[in-house]
């Protein structure tokens, strides 16, 4: 244990080293467990130096030996060969066989009369005798040559021209030819008998003219089915020349012209 000496007796030196000492030495309740601590220090510090001594005087042991583990490894089977088949012909689904027919549903063939005569006999086959291929050749050269046919001289005075056969109508022979239309049906007059007996249709006269638009003469191309609206047409053709002078469009010396010409019954309101 240190010795305590009075503060008065120490040097101003030991004064200031014990300065931190103070506190704990002056205060008795301290001092036991002061000295316990330090004594407890000193043992640790002394047994570590003591196993560490101990440790390194004996001989380090030897690790311990690594586990050998033998794995079996499981034989494979062997490979299967494959054989090397060509590929077979493409299957097809067959078709169905068809049903039999029945031979009952069918009637058999007439018989033919063998006393029955034909009204025409077939040609008999002509055998053909081997001629000479000179002669041959002759003849098929005159009988395949064209013969020519001097044309027949154009007569001056042309047939009438038909207007269904003529050329497109011009504007001006479109105008002509409702102006002639106009004309008709002014002189047009429907008989009495005819309204009275409910007779009616349509009549196509036929109108041949000249270039002054004078007649030439007129017929009935299709009738009406009614006698008394035939004659009046005929009647209506005479009654109305002469008609519009024909354009220079429309071509020939005498025109030809089928009109319609309709009889109808006016219904009454």
């Amino acid at each position: 244990m240190p010795e305590i000496r009075p503060a008065s007796r120490l040097s101003d030196a030991e004064r200031q080293a014990e300065t931190f000492e103070m506190p704990v030495l002056t205060n008795p309740k301290r001092l036991p467990w002061a000295m316990a601590a330090s004594l407890g220090l000193h043992g640790l510090i002394a047994g570590a130096l003591l196993v560490n001594w101990s440790f390194g005087h004996h001989d380090e042991a030897p690790p311990p030996a690594a586990m050998v583990v033998e794995l079996s490894v499981m034989p494979a089977s062997p490979p299967v060969p494959t054989s090397e088949i060509p590929p077979g012909p493409q299957q097809v689904e067959a078709a169905p066989k068809p049903k039999p027919l029945d031979r009952m549903k069918f009637d058999p063939p007439p018989q033919v009369d063998s006393s029955l005569k034909p009204d025409f006999a077939l040609p008999v086959k002509q055998e053909i005798k081997p001629q000479d291929s000179q002669v041959v050749a002759k003849e098929a050269r005159q009988t395949t040559a064209p013969q020519s046919v001097p044309a027949p001289p154009k007569d001056k005075s042309e047939a009438p021209v038909e207007g269904s056969n003529a050329a497109p109508p011009s504007d001006a022979a479109q105008a002509w030819e409702g102006q002639l239309l106009a004309r008709l049906e002014r002189n047009k007059r429907y008989p009495a008998q005819a309204q009275s007996a409910g007779q009616q249709g349509v009549v196509y006269l036929r109108l041949v003219m000249d270039r002054k638009g004078r007649m030439i003469s007129s017929s009935i191309k299709t009738g009406s089915g009614f006698s008394v609206l035939d004659s009046e047409t005929l009647a209506l053709a005479k009654r109305a020349s002469p008609y519009p002078v024909p354009p220079a469009s429309v071509v020939g010396d005498q025109i030809v012209r089928v009109v319609p010409i309709q009889y109808f019954v006016k219904k009454r309101r």
